[in-house]
């Protein structure tokens, strides 16, 4: 989906640059969980990026949402996925679906990359717990230990 002028691997490189550069760095405040600019999980950042590109073009192509929709549709029509190992093509559509037919679709996209806490999965995407999941910290303690 690149566009003839770059503008699009323009918006991929700059995706990459939101979870590459510490908060410190743009001058703002750095808390111990809020360190980079943006939380992208490690193995979502190529997704993101790509997400972040296609989204830019849907964006600029179409106006309105029906036409936002419209190209989504074509582009699962193409089956043209980004041409990386590390990013699946289905998750990669479910992002854009879901961001164009949002208000906001970059904030759908961010939810959908964000790095999750530690030792947490999430159940159903609900943000609770999931009770099967456990933290590397806390192992299952035996029920043998008095």
């Amino acid at each position: 989906m690149a566009g003839r002028d770059g503008t699009s691997s323009s918006v991929h490189e700059a995706a990459h640059v939101f979870h590459n550069t510490k908060r410190a760095t743009a001058g703002l405040k750095q808390a111990r969980r809020r360190e980079w600019l943006l939380p992208i999980d490690f193995e979502k950042r190529e997704t993101f990026a790509y997400a972040c590109e296609a989204y830019s073009r849907i964006l600029e192509k179409g106006k309105r949402p029906a036409e936002r929709q419209a190209l989504h549709g074509r582009l699962v029509e193409s089956e043209e996925a980004p041409p990386d190992d590390q990013v699946d093509p289905e998750e990669y559509l479910a992002i854009l679906a879901e961001a164009v037919t949002r208000r906001n679709g970059w904030k759908a996209i961010l939810e959908r990359c964000r790095e999750r806490p530690r030792g947490l999965s999430v159940a159903g995407g609900d943000g609770r717990r999931d009770p099967q999941s456990r933290s590397p910290s806390c192992p299952e303690v035996s029920p043998d230990i008095p």
